[in-house]
């Protein structure tokens, strides 16, 4: 792909990359849907980003080098994590397909986040993206109420596993994370940063233990007698 305007970014901002891109925000999979197929993107290959995506020039040169009319459907890529740019040793982000070829995958609905199910053979792209998060914690915090009420109703679909059995067990998931994020992640190791991640993961967790209780209390409290 020689030319950047080859690229259509969903989810994308100009301060993650310079490459030509349409905007698309993080919004439900029916309206993701409907701006990728209904509107004005007209090239074969869409690149999506999200705002704290921060793409290097190695990325760039290698989306440069790649054959347009190779027999695949999407490119996987691997992701950095940092906080407010410091760079962790790891994280629980996972690699994924942000570029794909148009009219061959679909988007679903899975929890908090959304599905881009691939329709055909993915290739991996070895340069990385570095996911940077800047988010005021207030802002997050909101954020991740409404994601988990989500992330809940998901539970209760899956049938499971042991990370579904420690989430539906308050408090051992929140608990779990924050000492795996630190020592078993080697976050200990990156200072605050690291410590604002494992945090932020075990606030999160918290905040989905908070709404199985209450789930609970709820569904064995008496109803309120009216006057």
């Amino acid at each position: 792909m020689n030319d950047a305007a080859e690229w259509n970014g969903a989810n994308s901002s100009s301060r993650s990359t310079s490459a030509s891109s349409q905007m698309i925000d993080h919004i439900t999979p029916i309206l993701l849907t409907y701006k990728i197929e209904e509107t004005e993107i007209a090239t074969d290959w869409i690149l999506r980003l999200d705002a704290d995506y921060q793409v290097s020039d190695a990325l760039v040169a290698e989306l440069a080098r790649l054959d347009p009319n190779a027999p695949v459907s999407a490119y996987r890529i691997g992701f950095d994590y940092a906080i407010f740019s410091h760079k962790l040793l790891s994280s629980f982000y996972p690699p994924n397909t942000i570029l794909l070829h148009r009219g061959r995958f679909a988007v679903r609905d899975r929890g908090h986040t959304e599905v881009w199910e691939v329709h055909g053979p993915i290739a991996v792209i070895s340069a990385r993206v570095v996911h940077d998060d800047w988010k005021p914690t207030g802002q997050w915090l909101v954020g991740q109420a409404s994601y988990m009420e989500r992330e809940l109703d998901w539970l209760h679909i899956r049938k499971g596993g042991l990370v579904r059995w420690l989430r539906l067990t308050p408090p051992l998931m929140p608990i779990a994370v924050f000492l795996y994020c630190l020592f078993g992640k080697g976050l200990l190791l990156n200072g605050r940063a690291g410590l604002f991640y494992a945090l932020q993961r075990m606030v999160t967790e918290a905040v989905l233990s908070l709404m199985v209780l209450e789930k609970k209390l709820r569904d064995r409290a008496a109803p309120p007698a009216l006057d």
